[in-house]
């Protein structure tokens, strides 16, 4: 975060969420992510930056295809989070 704050660099951040049907059965439980979720999200905040969190997407289905990787509706989110930050900027 600080190398981005010295070259100048405007970014978005995008939080996306892990699949929750996996993790729970994985012995990861809802509230540590919750947690691991905050903790990135206020780093991301404290310097400044914006975020786009899908966080509670987590038993979206379509939203990842598998445990980790985006699926057609995770990306469509994006794209329109990607979207608004451009015209905004």
């Amino acid at each position: 975060l600080d190398l981005l704050k010295q070259s100048g660099a405007k970014p978005l951040f995008i939080s996306v969420p892990v699949k929750g049907p996996w993790y729970d059965y994985a012995g990861f439980p809802k509230e540590r992510r919750e947690a691991y979720y905050k903790k990135v999200h206020e780093q991301i905040e404290k310097a400044g930056y914006p975020i786009a969190d899908f966080s509670n997407h987590e038993y979206d289905k379509y939203f990842l295809k598998d445990h980790m990787h985006l699926g057609w509706k995770g990306w469509v989110y994006i794209d329109e989070a990607i979207q608004q930050f451009y015209k905004a900027n």
